[in-house]
């Protein structure tokens, strides 16, 4: 990872978003099919985020920059959107590594993801009607450094929590991988 993000990079008028729930969609005709990682996140207190996806959801075009980063830790992937037109905001979406692993490989593998809102607990699956907007963010210079701290950060967690060894940790981590790969390759036609 090129650029680390240091804590005082936030500014007073960026958002740190919290991320109440993950799913993935899988629609005909958007990302040649490939099921998409949809964040959810809480609505800020001035409903800012809700503002800028109303305002991107009615046009076709819009922009949005990305970029990757992370915490000093290296335990959380950090997602930049910069949104300048038709309304201008900056989020930040703090993701776990442990916890939201599968759904950063998913928007590196898609290069998108959905961004919606919705409180503790929502499931897409009850709100499937609710607004929502489609961003694409490249990762292809993320990939591999990605693949690499998802790995060791992985392994770590796996040795810790099931008391084994990093061979066993390191062939739990692949197999997984492996399986997940049936996921990333599937596609609605």
């Amino acid at each position: 990872m090129k650029i680390m993000w240091k804590p005082e990079s936030a500014k007073a008028d960026d958002i740190i978003a919290t991320v109440v729930n993950t799913a993935a969609l899988s629609v005909v005709g958007v990302a040649n099919g490939r099921t998409v990682p949809v964040v959810i996140l809480q609505p800020d207190d001035e409903n800012k985020i809700d503002a800028v996806i109303t305002a991107h959801s009615g046009i076709s075009e819009g922009n949005c920059e990305s970029q990757w980063g992370c915490s000093y830790d290296r335990n959380t992937i950090l997602l930049h959107l910069e949104f300048t037109e038709p309304v201008a905001l900056k989020i930040i979406i703090p993701l776990d590594i442990i916890h939201n692993g599968a759904t950063i490989d998913q928007i590196i593998h898609t290069q998108c993801l959905y961004l919606m809102t919705g409180n503790p607990g929502m499931k897409l699956s009850q709100n499937l009607r609710k607004e929502r907007i489609l961003l694409e963010v490249p990762s292809r210079e993320f990939a591999d450094e990605w693949r690499k701290l998802y790995k060791k950060k992985y392994c770590k967690h796996l040795r810790k929590t099931h008391h084994i060894s990093s061979k066993a940790a390191e062939e739990v981590f692949d197999k997984l991988q492996d399986e997940f790969s049936c996921i990333k390759k599937l596609r609605m036609k």
